[in-house]
Order: C-alpha cells, then sequence, then structure tokens
C-alpha cells in the first residue's frame, strides 16, 4: 500500500508539489494551479523532502541510496534499477580482469558501442575506463 502525506486540511499530496518544483513550475505558478494553497505550503513540502534526504545521508559517504533505486553519485541522481536494465553493470566497480578483457577487445578493433556492449556498461563508462587505464588519452580525441 502506497502511502501519501497530505498538505494541512487539504487533499493536495506533498508529492504532487515536489513534482512540480521538480518540473520547473515557479511558486506563483504553483499557487495559480493549487490555489488553496500558500507559499508556506510549498515551503514545508521542501522541508519535509530535505528532511528525508537528510536522514538518508551516510556520515562520511556521497552517495545516498532511495529504495535500491535511485543513487547520488558524482554529483547526480542516477536511477540504478532502471539503467541497468541496460547496461547490466553500471556504476559496478571494474574488476582487473574486466581490465584484461576491455584491452584486448579495444585493441581487437572493437568499437565503444560493441565494448559497452559486450561488457555490459555505459558507453561513456568505456571511454573514460580506456583513458584511466591509457589506451586512450582524451575522450574529444575519440
Amino acid at each position: 500500500m502506497q502511502k501519501t502525506v497530505l498538505i494541512r486540511n487539504t487533499e493536495i499530496k506533498v508529492t504532487d508539489i515536489l513534482d512540480m518544483i521538480a518540473r520547473g513550475y515557479s511558486y506563483r505558478q504553483i499557487l495559480t494551479e493549487l490555489p488553496q494553497l500558500n507559499v508556506g505550503d510549498i515551503m514545508a513540502a521542501a522541508q519535509f523532502a530535505f528532511e528525508i534526504l537528510n536522514d538518508l545521508m551516510v556520515e562520511g559517504s556521497d552517495h545516498i541510496r532511495l529504495e535500491g533505486r535511485l543513487t547520488f553519485i558524482n554529483g547526480k541522481y542516477v536511477n540504478l534499477t532502471k539503467l541497468r536494465k541496460e547496461h547490466p553493470r553500471a556504476y559496478v566497480k571494474w574488476e582487473p580482469d574486466e581490465d584484461d578483457n576491455l584491452k584486448r577487445l579495444f585493441q581487437q578493433g572493437k568499437n565503444f558501442k560493441e565494448l559497452s556492449e559486450i561488457l555490459m556498461r555505459q558507453p561513456g563508462a568505456i571511454i573514460s575506463r580506456l583513458n584511466f587505464i591509457g589506451l586512450v588519452k582524451d575522450k574529444r580525441a575519440v
């Protein structure tokens, strides 16, 4: 059963307000569309979300995991569940044997798309790893 949090005595869900903010609505646009709200209600919704996320922060970590689906990595949120349907090894630590396989396949002339499919990683991860192990000097050169 999905739980919802409502604003005051309205039937408006906090998630509806947060969705509007995420889609770029201004306070004025939200208040125009939902006239039963006030600016304090919008701020309360944002504060509610902030407190939940703050509780999920792990001390000394740059990752936040939300129900195993959304992860904060390198300054952005990534939906790992969705991403791993296409690239099952996305954001998984590279193993030494994978590096060896990557080198071998790259030297055989496989292109980035082929490498991505074979190694089950994003093309950008392939390019970054080739750069890291010294086989590609600059992303812009590829």
